[in-house]
């Protein structure tokens, strides 16, 4: 087989080179068009459906149009799975196995949350089908989702999508609807969009996306690009999570020691300096219009007890429960009572730690840890399995770097659409570092 003149790669792949050729080169697996379509669907109107949540078109009730939505998703791909199964790759490999343990350990869950008769056994049921609906659309991503052309598509959905909500976001906030009231005694002022939503639920999504951002073409000007990279920013800026700016300014530090160490390619140089063009947009706004005062308000409570909103309380009230309990609480964990127990013994107040580790330490034990740990280390493991230098692989870690420190400092893994968007765009630089490599052979 005569191979056709393919010129130097560049990053993101140029669309007028994709063809068979690059299939085979992925596998000899051509993209299953329906199920590509449908992840492009649910990254671009996700976002706007979990708005919807909150704008008086549903409830906040276990049907509301969120998980509604999730629900019809999971019945629609469940017989893909069924009818056309999962052949072993080594990405396959990789993954299927925090998924089979997440899996087993979320319907123990359930079950022993039945059997037990313990009093939120709702809560214990609605997280396993959080989890269990990304991870089953992870595993079929990693299935179908084989050709550049399908690949970009998805990417672009999820940030068209990541947008959307920001630009809701910035509405909410510019005309002083809804601004969130979680922060006026730190004198901050912040906006999650419709009132009632999350700023931890949507922060992972629209991190996502502004790392990805730059390096997929939406206009044929860049100042537009930048410009659309620098809307999401500032819809992350005036949300106000910590958790977030934090994992933002460590994924751009990443890239920029990843580009002075590994790379020399002017094309991926110029990806770099769109999206720090994108920030200097961002911040003329944010600092003009909301200003500087608001963003030192709400980091000033760092030298004070309750660090973090009181973060460090609920993470030692957390570790002294923990300790404390008996030896089968301790593998196992209580299900969620024992994270609401553990939060209205130490602080009063019913609500989760805002850490996963903590949050998987109460509710399933040691065996809820070896699981989370087991699935950031494949994480890790995939985005390893990168060239390191290609520019997918500074992304890649960028990601999971990002994904590591919410989860952490506020918790991930039970917002379905972030988390989705975490390991969707991930695999989607595995699989492009893959064809970038192949054709540098």
């Amino acid at each position: 087989m005569n191979e056709p003149p393919y010129p130097q790669m560049i990053y993101p792949a140029d669309p007028k080179y994709i063809g068979e050729y690059q299939r085979l080169l992925l596998g000899q697996k051509k993209s299953y068009r329906l199920f590509v379509r449908l992840l492009g669907m649910i990254g671009l109107f996700m976002p706007f459906i979990f708005q919807m949540n909150y704008l008086g078109m549903g409830g906040k009730g276990i049907f509301n149009p969120m998980q509604l939505s999730q629900g019809v998703i999971i019945v629609l791909v469940l017989p893909l799975l069924l009818t056309r199964g999962i052949k072993r790759s080594r990405l396959t490999s990789i993954a299927l196995l925090p998924i089979i343990a997440f899996t087993l350990m979320n319907l123990f869950l359930i079950i022993r949350g039945q059997v037990l008769g313990v009093t939120h056994a709702r809560y214990d049921m609605i997280a396993s089908i959080k989890i269990g609906y990304w991870c089953l659309l992870w595993l079929l991503t990693i299935e179908h989702l084989n050709d550049i052309k399908s690949i970009n598509f998805v990417q672009r959905m999820f940030a068209y999508g990541a947008a959307i909500n920001s630009a809701i976001v910035i509405f909410f906030f510019f005309t002083g609807r809804s601004r969130v009231n979680n922060y006026l005694h730190e004198g901050v002022q912040a906006s999650f969009g419709a009132e009632g939503s999350s700023g931890k639920a949507m922060i992972g999504f629209m991190l996502c996306a502004v790392i990805v951002a730059p390096s997929l073409k939406f206009f044929k000007s860049k100042f537009l690009g930048s410009v659309f990279t620098a809307t999401i920013l500032l819809g992350i800026a005036i949300t106000n999570d910590r958790s977030g700016q934090l994992a933002f300014v460590t994924a751009v530090g990443w890239i920029t020691f990843w580009l002075f160490s590994y790379s020399s390619r002017h094309t991926t140089r110029s990806v770099y300096i769109r999206m720090i063009f994108a920030v200097a947009i961002m911040g003329v706004v944010y600092f003009s219009q909301v200003g500087l005062d608001n963003l030192i308000s709400r980091w000033d409570d760092l030298a004070t007890e309750n660090a973090g909103s009181s973060r460090l309380r609920m993470w030692q009230g957390a570790w002294l429960h923990f300790k404390n309990s008996d030896l089968t609480t301790i593998l196992f964990g209580g299900c969620q009572d024992n994270v609401r127990n553990a939060m209205i013994a130490y602080l009063g107040a019913d609500i989760h730690t805002h850490s996963d580790l903590f949050d998987q330490m109460l509710s399933n034990g040691l065996v809820g840890i070896s699981v989370l740990a087991l699935f950031f280390f494949a994480l890790f493991k995939i985005s390893l399995s990168i060239n390191h230098r290609s520019f997918h692989f500074a992304i890649a870690f960028a990601l999971f770097g990002m994904l590591l420190i919410c989860s952490i400092l506020t918790s991930q893994i039970l917002y379905t659409h972030s988390m989705l968007a975490y390991v969707v765009l991930i695999t989607c630089q595995y699989k492009l570092g893959q064809q970038d490599r192949m054709l540098r052979k």
